[in-house]
């Protein structure tokens, strides 16, 4: 009598249960893929970035700087131009066609100031748990 109002209730509550339980396991994977996608954008700008870089203080260091660019650099900060369209905002495209007045002032936070906005990585993957399944004080 008892027992079988109990079991009915238990079969009543089951489906929803395990709908929940999938709405959680989705949104837990949802929230997975977001974080790989922003770790993978992050990795790709920062290797955008060190190979900038390199190419910025390879023209620093040498007498190019002051002279025009000839056309294979012209070609090589073009490419990256148009990799930064997709990496970056149209402001880091803009960056790299003035790379070599940049260059021409010596000043090497003038380079890397306008990527700070887009470098920052998220380091915070705090574990959230349902506390269906904690008992609160213990």
């Amino acid at each position: 009598m008892i027992i079988d109002k109990i079991i009915d209730i238990s079969k009543a509550l089951l489906t929803p249960m395990i709908g929940l339980l999938g709405i959680y396991i989705a949104y837990q994977q949802w929230q997975t893929n977001e974080r790989k996608r922003k770790q993978d954008l992050f990795e790709r700008r920062w290797t955008f970035y060190t190979e900038l870089k390199l190419l910025f203080e390879n023209l620093m260091n040498s007498d190019e700087a002051a002279t025009v660019f000839c056309p294979t650099d012209f070609c090589i900060y073009n490419n990256r131009a148009d990799q930064a369209k997709y990496l970056f905002g149209e402001d880091i495209v803009e960056h790299i066609f003035n790379i070599q007045e940049i260059a021409k002032s010596g000043d090497y936070n003038l380079f890397s100031e306008p990527f700070d906005k887009y470098l920052i990585f998220e380091r915070s993957f705090k574990v959230k748990f349902p506390m269906l399944f904690f008992k609160k004080g213990g």
